[in-house]
């Protein structure tokens, strides 16, 4: 310290012939730059400081106008102090410019939410460089990068990935309006099918089952569903083998269960694990399709 101030002195007396002093050190020990009476240990009057180191880039702290601020050629970058990794940062409120007058390049993400989102994974994880190894929840960037490479930044010195999840938003708004959009088509159609039941007094209560020889597929109860429902129907004795079939709309098969019993048979079918749409279900018996109908899930 005693040779930072001595060399400080030298430079004062040196400045001093010039005219006008540009650093002023007072008795106790406080150092002034463009101002002679320093309140504190060191005391700058200027509207812009740099801290420069050869071969970096320089970093700005700002003081001018209203919003001071710190200012480099490209990001700033905390790291900790004994240089394990990097520092949390802990604030009220984070903005992101996005001013249109700023902007060029400008695509839409429409009708590209659900399929980008469905191509990323949520993890939870700790950081190898924490000794409390609190847990984490977020997404590796290097699997991130292939899906939402925009998202995802390198840093110049550790070489390590890191994310804007900010960027990964606008694809979540979007997802959510094309869910929207599918939700309101199916709601639409249900209101339709009520509507028809009520104009034609059609129920969707199951006909009593009649003891006859030949097989028969009841429409499931309830129907539409939206936790599950029961698919009823008659094996006769002369059966072999029994199998119910369930389709998506697609014609995609769904689900198989066999049938073992005879007579009057239910299957519960759980329709939680199911998303929201037109099923079918089929009853095949001694290889032979006996029949199929249709059933709806709303969720």
């Amino acid at each position: 310290m005693k040779k930072i101030v001595l060399f400080l002195g030298m430079i004062c007396i040196l400045l001093s012939f010039s005219g006008f002093p540009q650093i002023k050190v007072i008795s106790n020990g406080n150092v002034g730059i463009q101002t002679t009476e320093p309140a504190y240990k060191l005391d700058i009057k200027s509207i812009e400081t740099r801290s420069y180191y050869p071969g970096k880039n320089a970093l700005y702290i700002n003081h001018n106008g209203i919003d001071p601020r710190i200012c480099s050629n490209d990001r700033i970058v905390f790291y900790k102090t004994d240089a394990t990794g990097f520092s949390k940062i802990e604030f009220q409120a984070g903005l992101q410019v996005a001013d249109l007058e700023l902007m060029e390049n400008i695509v839409s993400l429409k009708n590209k939410g659900l399929a980008t989102i469905s191509g990323i994974q949520g993890l939870s994880f700790t950081y190898k460089n924490d000794k409390l190894k609190r847990k984490e929840s977020g997404f590796i960037a290097q699997e991130l990068e292939s899906v939402i490479p925009e998202a995802v930044y390198s840093n110049d010195t550790t070489k390590s990935k890191s994310l804007s999840y900010n960027s990964i938003i606008p694809y979540l708004v979007e997802a959510i309006k094309e869910q929207q959009i599918k939700i309101v088509d199916l709601t639409n159609k249900l209101t339709e099918i009520e509507e028809l039941l009520d104009k034609y007094k059609l129920f969707t209560a199951a006909p009593p089952t009649l003891k006859t020889k030949s097989a028969r597929l009841d429409q499931n109860v309830p129907n539409p569903f939206n936790q599950e429902t029961w698919l009823s129907c008659f094996i006769p004795d002369s059966a072999n083998s029994s199998f119910l079939f369930t389709y998506n709309a697609d014609g995609g098969q769904s689900e198989t269960y066999r049938i073992n019993g005879k007579g009057d048979q239910v299957v519960i079918l759980d329709g939680n694990s199911l998303n929201s749409g037109i099923y079918f279900y089929s009853l095949v018996v001694d290889g032979k399709v006996v029949d199929t109908k249709k059933m709806i899930l709303v969720k």
